[in-house]
Protein backbone atom coordinates (compact mmCIF):
# COMPACT_ATOMS: atom_id res chain seq x y z
CA UNK A 1 0.00 0.00 0.00
CA UNK A 2 1.10 2.88 -0.88
CA UNK A 3 1.01 6.44 2.06
CA UNK A 4 -1.62 8.25 0.04
CA UNK A 5 -3.75 4.68 0.38
CA UNK A 6 -3.23 5.36 3.75
CA UNK A 7 -3.89 9.09 3.88
CA UNK A 8 -6.79 8.16 2.13
CA UNK A 9 -8.39 5.68 3.99
CA UNK A 10 -7.41 7.73 7.54
CA UNK A 11 -9.22 10.16 6.58
CA UNK A 12 -12.05 8.28 5.35
CA UNK A 13 -12.35 6.45 8.55
CA UNK A 14 -11.85 9.32 10.33
CA UNK A 15 -15.15 10.92 8.29
CA UNK A 16 -17.10 7.85 9.47
CA UNK A 17 -16.02 8.01 12.94
CA UNK A 18 -17.18 11.88 13.05
CA UNK A 19 -20.45 11.00 11.82
CA UNK A 20 -21.05 7.53 14.56
CA UNK A 21 -20.09 9.76 17.00
CA UNK A 22 -22.43 12.78 15.74
CA UNK A 23 -25.42 10.05 15.70
CA UNK A 24 -24.64 8.75 19.25
CA UNK A 25 -23.92 12.44 20.73
CA UNK A 26 -28.15 12.65 19.02
CA UNK A 27 -29.08 9.93 20.19
CA UNK A 28 -27.50 11.07 24.06
CA UNK A 29 -29.81 13.74 24.14
CA UNK A 30 -32.86 12.17 22.88
CA UNK A 31 -32.42 9.30 25.53
CA UNK A 32 -35.79 8.23 27.33
CA UNK A 33 -36.46 5.50 29.98
CA UNK A 34 -39.89 5.02 30.63
CA UNK A 35 -41.43 3.39 33.59
CA UNK A 36 -41.87 0.19 33.14
CA UNK A 37 -38.90 -0.42 30.64
CA UNK A 38 -36.18 -2.99 31.48
CA UNK A 39 -33.57 -0.35 32.26
CA UNK A 40 -35.89 1.66 34.68
CA UNK A 41 -34.75 1.85 38.31
CA UNK A 42 -37.69 3.47 39.99
CA UNK A 43 -35.70 5.19 42.27
CA UNK A 44 -38.86 7.91 42.39
CA UNK A 45 -37.56 10.36 40.16
CA UNK A 46 -40.13 10.47 37.94
CA UNK A 47 -41.50 13.31 35.61
CA UNK A 48 -44.54 12.24 33.87
CA UNK A 49 -43.64 8.60 33.23
CA UNK A 50 -40.07 8.99 32.35
CA UNK A 51 -37.61 7.76 34.59
CA UNK A 52 -35.30 10.17 35.19
CA UNK A 53 -32.40 8.27 37.16
CA UNK A 54 -32.02 5.69 34.51
CA UNK A 55 -32.25 8.38 32.01
CA UNK A 56 -29.83 10.20 32.77
CA UNK A 57 -27.40 7.00 33.31
CA UNK A 58 -28.71 5.90 29.62
CA UNK A 59 -27.67 9.38 28.34
CA UNK A 60 -23.91 9.32 30.45
CA UNK A 61 -23.61 5.94 28.66
CA UNK A 62 -23.89 6.82 25.23
CA UNK A 63 -21.93 10.19 25.67
CA UNK A 64 -19.19 7.99 26.96
CA UNK A 65 -18.76 5.92 23.34
CA UNK A 66 -19.81 9.32 21.69
CA UNK A 67 -16.66 10.81 23.02
CA UNK A 68 -14.63 7.79 22.81
CA UNK A 69 -16.10 7.55 18.64
CA UNK A 70 -14.76 11.68 18.51
CA UNK A 71 -10.99 10.68 19.62
CA UNK A 72 -10.69 7.91 17.11
CA UNK A 73 -12.03 10.46 14.61
CA UNK A 74 -9.64 13.14 15.82
CA UNK A 75 -6.14 10.44 16.13
CA UNK A 76 -7.19 9.09 12.10
CA UNK A 77 -7.15 12.43 11.22
CA UNK A 78 -3.93 13.12 12.81
CA UNK A 79 -1.77 10.32 11.70
CA UNK A 80 -3.79 10.85 8.22
CA UNK A 81 -2.35 14.51 8.32
CA UNK A 82 1.29 13.52 9.66
CA UNK A 83 1.70 10.69 6.77
CA UNK A 84 0.85 13.56 4.12
CA UNK A 85 3.19 15.77 5.51
CA UNK A 86 5.77 13.52 5.82
CA UNK A 87 5.49 12.34 2.18
CA UNK A 88 5.48 16.22 0.87
CA UNK A 89 8.40 16.35 2.76
CA UNK A 90 9.79 13.19 1.54
CA UNK A 91 9.45 15.09 -2.16
CA UNK A 92 11.12 18.14 -1.02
Amino acid sequence: MTKTTFVSAFAYLSIISGFVSAWLWYRASTATVRQGDPEARNRGLMIGDVDLYATLLKSSRINKWAAAATGVAVLLQALSSAIEKASLAAFN
